[in-house]
């Protein structure tokens, strides 16, 4: 799809205002008036809303697909979570509160970011830095560089995204402790806890698990479903929902049969890692991608984009 890059990133400026104008709609008048339950979650539907049809305006691979990804699906699970009091956006026992902290909720809001402790700084200084920061995390690729750049000068350690996922030795370990970690810990609040809360009365320890590790997968299927519609604005061909329906079907097997082993049966370290990085691979879900060019697209959009973050940071 053509489109003028000038008008491509203005369009990313106004996506962005309208984010945080609903972000400051939620913080100032949502979380101080409604209380929280199904009556904030009603509160909240234009904001859901917006999210979901934003991502629309914009036609670029580099800006388009992380807007896509931390409004439909950060953004919005996180504000599902916080309609019930739950979640990163909600009051915090540790030395800053989002809760009490504008700036913070709506950094908090949309972007991959885990506290540990903010350092002291004069709120404009804050204000300008964390808007800076905001920019650069949607834009520049290199999330370990702009983790570091967020935790030098905000004090705010950006969640990392992989934990050596090359390391796992088991279907569980790569997609519970590993893989993509912030979305595992938004599916685990938002769909496996209250699944599992409801199933395991009913199916007992050992089974109990099971259907919240399916809903879970599928849940994540077609969240990336909804993404890839957005990269490449052409009808689902679901491939990528059967790629997490099998995920799902065998990390949960994998689960019971370690349950009925007591997990006597223990393989070679390195096979076990050949096993499931081997069996992930072989049922890859990127072929509709490359079938639809996006990956040419990314490609022919770097140049651009680097361009773009070299006048930025010169700001």
């Amino acid at each position: 799809m053509e489109y003028d890059h000038d008008d491509e990133i203005q369009t990313f400026i106004k996506v962005w205002f309208y984010v945080v104008l609903s972000l400051v709609y939620t913080y100032f008048i949502v979380s101080k008036l409604i209380p929280k339950g199904f009556l904030r979650l009603f509160f909240l539907l234009p904001v859901f809303y917006l999210f979901t049809i934003l991502p629309f305006s914009l036609n670029s691979f580099h800006l388009g697909t992380p807007t896509a990804f931390y409004l439909i699906w950060l953004g919005n699970f996180k504000l599902l979570l916080f309609s019930f009091n739950l979640g990163p956006l909600c009051s915090s026992t540790s030395r800053f509160d989002p809760s009490k902290s504008s700036v913070l909720f709506i950094t908090l809001a949309c972007l991959p970011i885990k506290l540990k402790e903010i350092k002291k700084i004069w709120r404009n200084q804050y204000l300008i830095l964390g808007l800076k920061t905001l920019i650069l995390s949607i834009v520049v690729k290199i999330y370990d560089y702009i983790r570091a750049i967020a935790k030098t000068i905000l004090g705010l350690d950006l969640a990392p995204v992989f934990d050596e996922p090359y390391l796992s030795n088991s279907l569980q370990e790569f997609w519970g402790r590993r893989w993509n970690l912030m979305v595992t810990s938004i599916l685990r609040s938002t769909v496996y806890d209250p699944v599992f809360r409801v199933s395991t009365p009913v199916l007992g320890k050992k089974l109990g698990p099971l259907p919240g590790i399916f809903l879970t997968f599928v849940v994540s299927g077609l969240m990336h479903e909804v993404l890839y519609y957005y990269m490449t604005r052409v009808d689902p061909t679901w491939e990528v929902t059967w790629f997490f329906v099998i995920q799902g079907v065998c990390t949960g097997l994998e689960g019971v049969i370690k349950k009925l082993l007591n997990n006597k049966l223990q393989l070679n370290r390195w096979v076990s890692r050949i096993l499931t990085l081997g069996f992930i691979s072989g049922t890859g879900f990127f072929p509709q991608l490359i079938r639809n060019g996006v990956d040419i697209k990314a490609i022919g959009e770097c140049g651009i984009m680097v361009g773009f973050v070299k006048n930025m940071l010169h700001l």
